[in-house]
């Protein structure tokens, strides 16, 4: 009698072993994946700073700065006078880029984000952004995306032309988290 319930017993764990793997898996093939152009990413580079990079690597590189106020979800926010750029580090909310850069921003007209400058005329920017794939989202402050990559161009000036390039990798933020 013994065997029979040992059977059973050992039975029944293999069947709710196979169950927890199987709703393991099911969760982890249904995650939501990041839409990123990887390869126009690595082809913006601000002074060494890349979108993605490791805050660990990043930090390293590029230090403390000089934090701003005014970023959700940012646990590094920070100006670096000596490359003219603002950086944004994510916080532990997101599920792919976890204390990444996931934000660059700059108006030094010495940096070229696929070919746009700042100074650069907007129409001329447009058809740059145009070529790469990326589609126009917000008409009066020049916001293109491209999958989860936005790049704004800024035109604080009504004058036509770039005063400012802010590129922007956007995380996804788990079910249970309202941000």
């Amino acid at each position: 009698m013994r065997s029979i319930k040992s059977k059973r017993l050992i039975l029944s764990l293999l069947i709710l072993t196979l169950v927890v793997v199987v709703l393991f898996a099911v969760k982890i093939l249904n995650r939501p994946k990041p839409d990123l152009d990887y390869a126009l990413i690595e082809k913006m580079d601000f002074s060494g700073i890349k979108l993605l990079m490791g805050e660990p690597e990043f930090l390293a590189l590029a230090g403390k700065g000089n934090p701003v106020a005014g970023c959700i979800g940012c646990k590094i926010y920070s100006y670096y006078p000596e490359w003219n750029i603002t950086v944004a580090v994510s916080d532990s909310l997101g599920i792919f880029h976890k204390n990444k850069v996931v934000g660059i921003e700059t108006e030094d007209r010495s940096y070229s984000i696929l070919g746009v400058k700042t100074a650069m005329s907007l129409a001329e920017a447009d058809q740059i952004m145009k070529e790469h794939g990326f589609t126009l989202s917000g008409a009066n402050d020049h916001i293109y995306s491209k999958g989860d990559l936005n790049i704004t161009l800024s035109d604080y000036e009504k004058d036509g032309n770039i005063d400012k390039i802010s590129v922007y990798v956007l995380d996804k933020l788990p079910k249970d988290v309202v941000h």
